[in-house]
């Protein structure tokens, strides 16, 4: 370590998968750089379109930890233009996965604490 330079303090160091995980790097990550603030912008604009800006953000978040894990730049990720079909199909698997998982979830809880608490009353 240079004496001019310290870990995870300095403005130019970019914060990616491999940074110590912090609350102050967390809420930095999204607005590091001017792409990162463009990428805000144009989902934030897209969340004025009812349901598909959703699924469009959900998408986008899918293309941006997919890019982290492998290691490729993550912002811009809203570049390509032909890709919106993609994130639209990306948001709408995520939907569906989110409600089958929210499903499961409830049924796994209410299973555990029937039982647990005999809160059964069905007759046997």
């Amino acid at each position: 370590m240079t004496p001019d330079r310290a870990p995870d303090r300095t403005p130019d160091r970019t914060i990616d998968i491999r940074s110590r995980l912090t609350f102050a790097n967390s809420l930095r990550f999204p607005l590091q750089s001017a792409a990162s603030r463009r990428d805000i912008i144009i989902g934030g604009l897209w969340l004025l379109v009812p349901v598909v800006g959703w699924l469009m953000n959900m998408g986008h978040r899918i293309r941006v930890v997919h890019r982290m894990h492998h290691g490729r730049p993550v912002w811009p990720a809203w570049s390509e233009p032909r890709e919106l079909f993609g994130l639209l199909a990306g948001g709408i698997g995520f939907l569906f996965t989110s409600v089958w998982f929210w499903q499961v979830a409830a049924f796994s809880f209410a299973t555990v604490f029937t039982q647990r608490f005999a809160l059964d009353r069905r007759e046997t």
